[in-house]
């Protein structure tokens, strides 16, 4: 259930607009249905992954895991984790996307 406030994606960063139109297209190419975010920031983008897919993201800065956290929480889908991404996997996901660390 998607609490009433959250109907809407939260907004993303200027640089995070110019780039969702190719993540776009190349998910509709690659069909995932599993992802997996290193960084995810304060979530704006994990927020419309884990709408679509089964999502888990890993933020280690307290601060922003904590709105992530929350983002998701209100939209009662996808896993974000306060730490960084583990050497060994739990498990195998379709996607790995970097889009907060690689930006700075």
């Amino acid at each position: 259930m998607i609490d009433q406030g959250q109907t809407r994606p939260p907004a993303l960063s200027p640089s995070a607009s110019l780039r969702l139109p190719l993540i776009e297209n190349w998910l509709t190419r690659i069909a995932p249905s599993s992802v997996l975010e290193a960084g995810c920031g304060m979530g704006a983008m994990a927020w419309r992954f884990a709408s679509r897919f089964d999502y888990r993201g890993y933020e280690p800065d307290p601060t922003s895991y904590g709105e992530a956290a929350a983002r998701l929480a209100r939209l009662g889908k996808g896993d974000v984790r306060n730490e960084p991404v583990p050497d060994e996997p739990d498990r195998r996901y379709d996607l790995l996307v970097a889009f907060e660390v690689l930006e700075h």
